[in-house]
Order: C-alpha cells, then sequence, then structure tokens
C-alpha cells in the first residue's frame, strides 16, 4: 500500500507549482546533505538501485535489468520551521521504515551543517526477525569552491550494529544545472564482531536539475539504500545502476 500512496503523490507534484533550481541542497546518491528547504516546503524522493550486476550482465538479454528486481527507496520531508525537519522513509529490501528529524544551521563561514537522528525498523532474514534501533548523523557542506565545486562530509553511528560511520561527497558544477557527483563510504570497523564488510562503498554519476525537479543517474558497487546501510561496506564486486528523483514542493 505505500508504494502507491507514494506514487500519488509524486504523479500530483506535477500539478503543483513549479519552483527554482534547488539551490542550497546538495543533493547525492547515498550522502546526506544539508536541508534546502524553507519552511512549510516538503521534497519527495524516489529512488531505485537494479539488482543485476552491470559486470556480469547478459550478452543475450538486453532488458535484463529491468527483469531481475529493484532495491526502491521511497521518502517524505517537511519543513516545520525553519531549520527544523522531519521525514518518512521506505526501503524496500529488508522493509525497512524510517522515522527521522534533523536541523539544518550555519556554521564558520557560509559553511552548513545538519544533525539527525532516525528510528529505524526492518527485517531480517534467515529466519525473519525485527531488527529496530536509532542512526544518529551529523553532515556537514562547504561552500562552492570556485563557484564549481562543493564537498560534503558525513559522520554517523548505528546503534542497531553498533558501527560508527564516515562518508565523503564531491560535486562539480561544469554548468549551472548539471553536476557530476562522487562519493566513498569506508568501513569503519569497531572489532572482531563488527557488522561492517570489507569494501568500501562508492558512488559516481551524473545530476541534472530541471525547474523543481533533481535527476541523478548513477553507478554504485552496491545495491543497498541509505547512508546507514553504506556505512556498513559490502562485500559486492559488481556494479549496480541506479537513479534517484526529487521533487521539491511548496503550497
Amino acid at each position: 500500500m505505500k508504494v502507491p500512496i507514494f506514487a500519488f503523490i509524486f504523479a500530483a507534484s506535477a500539478l503543483a507549482p513549479a519552483l527554482s533550481a534547488l539551490t542550497g541542497e546538495v543533493a547525492m546518491p547515498c550522502l546526506a546533505a544539508p536541508s534546502g528547504l524553507e519552511k512549510n516546503q516538503f521534497m519527495i524522493l524516489v529512488s531505485h538501485r537494479m539488482f543485476v550486476d552491470l559486470k556480469a550482465y547478459p550478452t543475450n538479454d538486453f532488458f535484463a535489468i529491468l527483469d531481475n528486481g529493484v532495491n526502491m527507496s521511497l521518502g517524505l520531508r517537511y519543513m516545520i520551521l525553519k531549520g527544523w525537519e522531519v521525514s518518512l522513509g521506505y526501503i524496500s529490501y529488508g522493509r525497512e521504515k524510517q522515522l527521522a528529524t534533523s536541523y539544518t544551521f550555519p556554521f564558520l563561514k557560509n559553511f552548513k551543517a545538519r544533525a539527525e537522528i532516525q528510528f529505524f525498523s526492518l527485517t531480517a532474514p534467515d529466519p525473519p526477525f525485527v531488527r529496530r534501533n536509532f542512526f544518529y548523523l551529523l553532515t556537514a557542506q562547504s561552500p562552492a569552491v570556485w563557484n564549481r565545486l562543493i564537498f560534503c562530509l558525513d559522520i554517523g553511528w548505528d546503534g542497531y550494529n553498533a558501527n560508527p560511520g564516515l562518508a565523503a561527497g564531491l560535486n562539480f558544477y561544469p554548468l549551472e544545472k548539471l553536476c557530476l557527483t562522487a562519493e566513498i563510504v569506508p568501513p569503519l570497523k569497531t572489532g572482531p564482531a563488527s557488522a561492517a564488510a570489507s569494501h568500501a562503498c562508492f558512488t559516481a554519476g551524473v545530476k541534472l536539475i530541471v525547474g523543481g525537479h533533481q535527476f541523478l543517474f548513477y553507478v554504485s558497487n552496491t545495491y543497498e539504500q541509505g547512508e546507514r546501510r553504506a556505512m556498513l561496506g559490502t562485500d559486492n564486486t559488481g556494479l549496480y545502476f541506479g537513479f534517484t528523483i526529487l521533487r521539491r514542493l511548496a503550497f
């Protein structure tokens, strides 16, 4: 039922007044960034990561990327007060539900930061059981360097896995509405029993800004969604295609 509801909201957004480009918010494939919303604005997110490995793509099946399923993420954010935001999220792989609140604030000169606390609940397989805990995240964003480069740095703590996390991202704008984006999330192990995998998660892609929309297309070495999961690292050696669509709304 969740998917049709989000699909309806996203489709209805086409009827809302168009906004200017999402100036001030640096959307990335995985990393969180300080919010660019204003009071009483919404942000809708729809993201897909394909399960098929591009490095082992079947040569006799052009549409294999469509036939092997996706890991889908849905999100809805709302700015209650200046800087203060609440959000809902859902990830299909593991049936993860998220409820979060965050605060975006300036610091130093022209830097922005966001502190977030997220409650999550997901179903683990073999045998199925429900995991519930909190994820804590602090993210910082630099001002534009030479009007072309923006850097992001995130640190987090996964309460369930007792796992710290670190992530870094880079955005390069050759044009005002076109961005090349890259991010890396190295796993930080806390001990022999750590849930962190052995390889860093990396993602690289391109972003297009069209009115109130942002369109991201990218490849990654993981099909996992969300920064908390990326901070656990990956044992995959493949490459996976993904895309994300964001729409900002003001009523």
